[in-house]
């Protein structure tokens, strides 16, 4: 709608319906521990959706910074 690209953009979230948004389209996806992190991992762990395993997990934001910039992710 907007003309933005987002597919392969770094999508960060502390909740699944971030990550969901994120996998949908396209987007590098991380989740922080913190905020509601650490119970939304507990949860997709169970659940397990399809898009589960392409998440990488964080501390916080700041690590996530951290491997973005160390990668060249723009």
């Amino acid at each position: 709608r907007t003309g933005i690209a987002v597919a392969g953009a770094t999508l960060v979230g502390d909740s699944a319906r971030d990550l969901e948004a994120g996998a949908m389209t396209g987007c590098k996806l991380w989740l922080v521990r913190t905020g509601n992190g650490e119970e939304t991992i507990r949860t997709l762990e169970r659940q397990r959706p399809a898009w589960w395993d392409s998440v990488t997990v964080a501390n916080d934001l700041a690590a996530v910074a951290d491997k973005v910039i160390e990668r060249g992710w723009h």
